[in-house]
């Protein structure tokens, strides 16, 4: 996992000062924004997000 999921630990730390709760809280948000996306870009399982470049708008 590692660096894969680095970024995710940040969002938390708040939340962790705050209470048991607020991570809870934290984590449902971060379900529901993954299954949003997932469902977004068609993606049936994580393994379908994977190098997916669907979002990736080019400059130019």
């Amino acid at each position: 996992m590692g660096a894969k999921l680095g970024g995710v630990a940040k969002p938390l730390l708040g939340p962790a000062m705050e209470s048991t709760d607020a991570v809870v809280d934290a984590i449902e948000a971060l379900k529901k924004e993954f299954v949003t996306a997932m469902f977004l870009l068609s993606a049936s399982c994580v393994d379908d997000l994977y190098l997916n470049d669907t979002l990736v708008l080019s400059e130019g």
